[in-house]
């Protein structure tokens, strides 16, 4: 979903810049999971009604449970989910909910800005959920040299890292990382067995880049990081 003011770089602006399109209806995602095995469709689309209370913060300046529960949505009956969260122990209420739900297969962590990112840089918990089991795994940092982020984001920056035209230490592990995770989740691996798979996966990838780039140059402005944006 897209908060009110809250200055973030958002997939709706991001995917068209990679040649990906965003569904607005379930026929159409359906249509992009055949051809890609990848869809991507706004709140809005999917729940027009939680939407319109996470607007609200437009309203009373600060979020509401809508978000934490737009999170924990399935619209698809997926057969496994996973969920990105920023702050702490709510990590154990998404745990604890799926539970109660018996969602058949969860796993929850605190990525990155708090979304389905693996962070490299710092040691992180996953909550995993198998019905009303539930289970935590430890894992450990996987790059230790310190990164400084870049003052301006550039979408296509994902095409030539995908390409190998770039080389970015801190992108590759988090991608594994992230891989990986979903590798725990799907193939009940342990850590190390995911993340060797990852990275095989990763290595195997086809290099050339799934869908046409657009040949018109974008409207959208390379996103400025040095602190204007608030935070999640």
């Amino acid at each position: 979903t897209h908060e009110p003011d809250s200055k973030r770089l958002y997939l709706k602006e991001v995917l068209p810049q990679l040649g990906f399109d965003i569904c607005e209806s379930s026929e159409q995602a359906r249509t992009r999971i055949n051809s890609f095995g990848f869809a991507y469709m706004d709140l809005k689309s999917i729940n027009p009604q939680l939407d319109r209370i996470v607007q609200l913060r437009d309203l009373f300046g600060l979020r509401s449970c809508a978000n934490t529960l737009a999170r924990l949505l399935n619209p698809s009956n997926a057969t496994h989910s996973l969920q990105g969260i920023f702050h702490r122990k709510v990590d154990e209420k998404h745990q604890e909910t799926a539970a109660l739900l018996e969602d058949k297969n969860t796993l929850c962590f605190r990525g990155e800005g708090g979304e389905l990112e693996f962070n490299p840089l710092r040691d992180v918990t996953f909550f995993i959920n198998r019905g009303t089991a539930k289970s935590t795994v430890d894992i450990p940092n996987t790059l230790d040299t310190y990164v400084t982020k870049p003052k301006e984001l550039d979408p296509l920056c994902l095409v030539s890292v995908w390409t190998g035209q770039t080389k970015d230490d801190y992108a590759e592990h988090a991608l594994l990382g992230t891989l990986a995770s979903m590798l725990i989740l799907v193939d009940k691996l342990d850590w190390e067995t995911a993340y060797a798979k990852a990275s095989s996966m990763w290595e195997a990838r086809v290099k050339a880049w799934p869908v046409t780039l657009p040949t018109t140059k974008s409207d959208a402005v390379t996103f400025d990081t040095s602190g204007k944006h608030n935070v999640h």
